[in-house]
């Protein structure tokens, strides 16, 4: 899975809600807790994608599939397929497979 942690130096960290610049510590600290809420995040998605195959609701692979990434691309299907997913669903082309094709 691919997760996109915050920037430390945004003006979110570093200064306060109504504008003043905090210490290095405190925006440091303010960067730590927003990042460990997205790991919180991230093992409650995963669990319950885990519990949802577990279930037999869906397979391993249904529940990941978004998420794997495509070799030689450094992209996960999810990044490649859903941009476009709007106009071909419209459309009712379906793309080329993802297995190097383009």
């Amino acid at each position: 899975m691919v997760i996109i942690l915050p920037d430390p130096d945004a003006e979110v960290f570093t200064h306060t809600p109504t504008g003043k610049e905090r210490t290095y510590d405190a925006s440091r600290a303010e960067w730590e807790k927003s990042t460990r809420q997205i790991w919180r995040a991230l093992l409650l998605a995963v669990k319950s994608k885990l519990e949802s195959v577990e279930s037999g609701i869906e397979t391993f692979d249904e529940a990941f599939f978004a998420h794997i990434v495509i070799p030689g691309k450094g992209r996960t299907i999810g990044q490649e397929i859903l941009p476009s997913l709007p106009d071909t669903l419209a459309s009712g082309d379906l793309p080329k497979l993802l297995l190097g094709t383009d």
